[in-house]
């Protein structure tokens, strides 16, 4: 009995270091779960309007400033290295090259929270964007659905009321210039360079806009395959007197324009800078062009 006894004690004294370690693996565990779970709910407390997000198209540069936030990285596009709407508005914002081929280092570089990115210029490197950071991709086919992207991107960084506002200023707007377009008149926003036509598509976010406050558009065709990969075809001017436009909104040469053999096809030309009515396709844009239709 002593010596069952005396092996029972040996076998319990062996087994207690043993019970020990386990208890303190335990708490450890306990405690570095503790730690996740306060980094989590403090991730949660943060301000979303401190998030560093990088703006891969100027739509994007466009709707966080409206929405009152200063992106970390911005991109240029050809000769401008901002929109018109926000000259002199991004003073601190770093420049992480031409939208339609970013420098990826760069955007590495700024720590972003978020990346906003378009999916046609930068489709090819979406995968990259999303080791960086995560990333979101919109469509800018339409003025409505840019908006919907604004509210989107309002809820992540906490401007759902700000995003409101704007929308219902825009739609007030399109309901005063709808107020001024004598139904059926048609319309289109044409650039011209190099005795070339470039005629924006109906699906597109000029085409839309121009819909909305009572413009027959006057291009139903489809978009060219060109490099930009923006929403126009590539016309020969002798293609102009088949749109049977009685407004067109041209930019780009618009003086070499005036000199060609097609300068008496259409009666009204309004003439409108190009960053802001072709490359923008943001909020600002939008009221923008909606002032100069409702001025107009």
């Amino acid at each position: 009995m002593q010596n069952y006894l005396s092996r029972r004690n040996l076998g319990d004294s062996r087994r207690m270091p043993a019970v020990a370690a386990i208890i303190a693996i335990t708490l450890m565990l306990a405690l570095v779960l503790a730690g996740c779970a306060g980094g989590q709910d403090n991730a949660a407390k943060k301000d979303p309007s401190s998030m560093r997000v990088v703006a891969l198209d100027w739509r994007y540069e466009e709707i966080l400033h409206a929405l009152g936030i200063t992106p970390v990285g911005i991109v240029e596009i050809g000769k401008s290295a901002a929109p018109k709407t926000l000259e002199g508005k991004l003073e601190g914002a770093t420049s992480v090259g031409q939208a339609k081929q970013p420098n990826l280092e760069v955007i590495q570089s700024l720590e972003p929270d978020l990346i906003l990115a378009s999916p046609a210029r930068q489709g090819a490197i979406m995968d990259q964007l999303k080791e960086i950071a995560p990333t979101e991709a919109y469509g800018d086919t339409s003025y409505t659905e840019v908006l919907d992207a604004m509210d989107d991107i309002a809820t992540k960084v906490g401007a759902q009321d700000k995003s409101k506002e704007i929308r219902a200023r825009i739609e007030d707007k399109v309901a005063q210039a709808k107020a001024k377009v004598t139904p059926g008149t048609r319309a289109a926003l044409v650039g011209w360079s190099k005795n070339t036509l470039y005629t924006w598509v109906k699906d597109s976010f000029a085409g839309s806009l121009l819909t909305a406050v009572g413009y027959e558009y006057g291009f139903d065709g489809e978009k060219s395959a060109i490099e930009s990969k923006t929403d126009v075809a590539e016309l020969t001017g002798d293609k102009l007197p088949g749109m049977k436009l009685d407004v067109m909104y041209l930019y780009n040469d618009t003086e070499g324009f005036r000199s060609s053999p097609y300068a008496d096809v259409v009666k009204n030309i309004v003439d409108v800078e190009q960053d802001t009515w072709s490359r923008s396709r943001g909020p600002l844009a939008a009221e923008a062009m909606l002032d100069q239709i409702i001025n107009a």
